[in-house]
């Protein structure tokens, strides 16, 4: 039986992006005039809904919010700090 991946990746494509599309909407400002306390709260409702855990994610975010894939990786880590100071 061969195995139809195609409208898998499909979906998987589809599916962050919208995660992406309502995170963006949340915080209600274009792209172009988003500040960095912006992106991070796009970055956390991304994370939130579990966004990503999907392979591609951090691509894809990146390019939406038209920054680097090393720019998400520092934001995720600045969270993760953030989150643990709070909880202390």
């Amino acid at each position: 039986i061969k195995k139809k991946t195609k409208p898998l990746l499909k979906c998987r494509g589809n599916f962050i992006g919208t995660i992406i599309d309502k995170a963006i909407k949340r915080v209600g400002k274009p792209i172009s005039i988003l500040n960095k306390e912006d992106k991070l709260k796009i970055i956390s409702l991304i994370t939130d809904d579990g966004g990503f855990l999907i392979k591609g994610a951090i691509d894809q975010v990146a390019n939406e919010l038209q920054v680097s894939r090393y720019t998400i990786y520092n934001y995720l880590e600045e969270l993760k700090i953030k989150n643990i100071k709070s909880n202390i």
